[in-house]
């Protein structure tokens, strides 16, 4: 219900409202009487903004904006929404009167990241840009950041638009795309758990495991999470000649699929051959039994990582979808293509190789400052381009990105990264590639609710076991 001004409204009230303000726009037949109902729709407009069904629909709005100047217009209604609502709180709580102008009340803001562990976190800063605390993100952390927001600065502090991440790309941040990916996806994902579960990046650090955990109220991870682009590569066998065939040669491959995949490539040669001007791989047509065993790889693949689901999004980071991995062939198709010669690896360069590779760095990029960093050759290029990460007369140095950094000279953001050597091993690899066919949606609660509460009952049912 709302609250007695100057109060915030209620959703109900307002919706009412402006359904009201439009419907009068409609009827409208003079020019002075549409001047006036399009003023009462945008003041109408402007309050529906602030309750939680119309900071709902802006979120769901700037998920399927067209360009980058709607997303920016959606993303600053939805900030101006949520500040006029924590002004008008705020008022309430302090006992201004009815007509009070709440313009100059400066709230404190709530906002959601990812620190370096992989943490989802909520970080409670004031007008000013101070950050005051920094809590795990939860509904009693929230609450904390709540009550320490009104004990410091007497004001009832609003949810930043960054957290709901729907609006998280549409912001100004300079952060390279694998990393706000990431981040993004571990946000959504934490977001949809139920209580006393959470989500946090894992696999940047750890290449055994999936990009998230979900982790239980004891901090104990009970499963990942594969984080997947709709259209990406997903997996590979190195294989070697033999014979008119191929065989695959990684001795420790524990798949149990390898063997039955390589033998569909020998069958499959001609479809699969590759174009005689080397440009790109035709994906294969195979019999229903090859296509399950194929996707039976590719669940090895990911269930050897401790993955439970795939979540799925597009380059645009406009949404996650989340399934569960054995849900695979539901979902998504995963088809193998010829195997070609990939370079396998890369190492620091020598000290022979750093003045080469400086100075085709300088040529490709067309940047002056290629320096040494703690022993390694970097370089820094600025945020807002996205460099070929390899390079060279035959594509031999290849940029590993490091962290972003200001340019103390210029003030602008900078990607920073070390320059390294590729290996001269070029390996006969055969690729999986994924693509999914589901609806493009944030979507996925439902499954992922389901499935930390069954694991949870089976973790408990197993720990309270009696030991012979």
């Amino acid at each position: 219900m709302c609250l007695a001004k100057p109060g915030p409204r209620c959703t109900r009230h307002a919706v009412e409202d402006f359904y009201g303000a439009k419907e009068a726009l409609e009827k409208a037949s003079t020019l002075e009487e549409k001047e006036i109902a399009t003023a009462e729709l945008l003041k109408a407009q402007k309050v529906f903004d602030t309750t939680p069904r119309g900071q709902s629909d802006l979120m769901k709005e700037i998920a399927h904006a067209k360009n980058l100047e709607e997303r920016a217009v959606l993303h600053n209604r939805i900030l101006q929404g949520a500040t006029l609502r924590a002004q008008q709180a705020t008022a309430f709580e302090l006992g201004l009167e009815p007509d009070a102008d709440v313009t100059g009340i400066k709230p404190c803001n709530i906002t959601s990241f990812v620190n370096e562990s992989g943490d989802v976190m909520v970080r409670l800063t004031a007008e000013d840009g101070t950050v005051i605390r920094e809590v795990i993100s939860d509904e009693y952390g929230i609450n904390k950041l709540r009550k320490i927001s009104w004990d410091t600065t007497k004001t009832v502090p609003y949810i930043h638009p960054a957290t709901s991440v729907e609006a998280l790309y549409a912001d100004d941040a300079k952060a390279p795309k694998w990393a706000l990916a990431e981040n993004i996806n571990t946000t959504r994902i934490h977001e949809m758990l139920p209580e006393g579960f959470r989500a946090s990046r894992e696999g940047a650090s750890d290449s055994t495991v999936s990009d998230i955990a979900i982790r239980n109220s004891k901090n104990e991870i009970i499963g990942y999470t594969e984080v997947k682009l709709d259209k990406a590569q997903a997996g590979q066998i190195v294989v070697e000649r033999s014979g008119e065939g191929f065989a695959a040669t990684n001795l420790n491959d524990s798949n149990p699929y390898t063997n039955d995949v390589v033998s569909i490539i020998n069958r499959q040669s001609d479809s699969l051959r590759e174009k005689s001007n080397g440009e790109q791989l035709k994906y294969s047509t195979l019999p229903e039994e090859d296509k399950k065993t194929v996707a039976n790889w590719f669940k090895h693949h990911y269930t050897h990582k401790n993955a439970a689901f795939i979540a799925v999004t597009n380059s645009d980071l406009t949404y996650t979808s989340v399934f569960p991995l054995k849900k695979l062939e539901e979902n998504a198709e995963v088809t193998i293509c010829m195997p070609r010669a990939k370079k396998s690896g890369s190492s620091h360069l020598s000290k022979k190789m750093k003045p080469i590779a400086a100075e085709k760095a300088k040529a490709t990029f067309n940047v002056e400052d290629v320096y040494e960093n703690n022993g390694r050759t970097s370089i820094a290029i600025d945020a807002d381009k996205n460099p070929e990460l390899y390079f060279g007369d035959n594509k031999e140095f290849y940029l590993s990105f490091k962290e972003p950094r200001q340019n103390e000279k210029t003030g602008k953001l900078e990607n920073t990264y070390e320059i390294k050597k590729l290996s001269a091993t070029d390996n006969m690899t055969l690729m999986f590639n994924f693509e999914y066919k589901g609806e493009k949606k944030t979507q996925g609660r439902q499954a992922l609710n389901a499935w930390a509460r069954s694991t949870q009952r089976k973790l408990d049912k197993e720990n309270n076991s009696p030991i012979d």
